[in-house]
């Protein structure tokens, strides 16, 4: 019977394996919105498989994880014109955001450069500020 480190490290080389197969795919371009979702759905299942705002990720996920991160955070995504590919990117941020803290994953300048870009695209500069307000807290 294999022991609860040796179960958890072969969840988390899967993992690891499952996020290199689907940040490959997401970071091609020219893929059609219904793949593009769907990818962002993985990514978005993989990222929650088990994490909690107390428990950073191992090592070999967050090294995992360094692709998608600057994939999500491309003009190519951020300014897709589809607004469920936006909305799914957002949700994956946030989550990416979540399980870091208290560190985060971007650096504020990123931050900032993003949540601006999302937030223009939608017009919605009050919100905006809002935000930029709780990044730096």
């Amino acid at each position: 019977m294999a022991s609860t480190n040796e179960t958890e490290n072969l969840g988390e080389s899967d993992t690891v394996k499952k996020l290199k197969h689907v940040e490959s795919k997401l970071l091609r371009c020219n893929v059609p919105v219904d793949e593009l979702l769907e990818l962002l759905d993985d990514l978005m299942g993989l990222i929650c498989n088990g994490l909690t705002v107390n428990q950073l990720p191992s090592e070999p996920i967050q090294e995992a994880l360094v692709p998608s991160m600057k994939a999500l955070i491309s003009d190519e995504l951020l300014r897709h014109t589809d607004e469920d590919v936006k909305i799914s990117v957002t949700s994956c941020i946030a989550e990416i955001t979540r399980i870091t803290a208290p560190d985060t994953p971007y650096n504020n300048e990123q931050m900032k450069i993003e949540v601006s870009k999302m937030h223009s695209e939608s017009g919605d500069v009050g919100t905006l500020n809002g935000a930029l307000e709780e990044l730096r807290r």
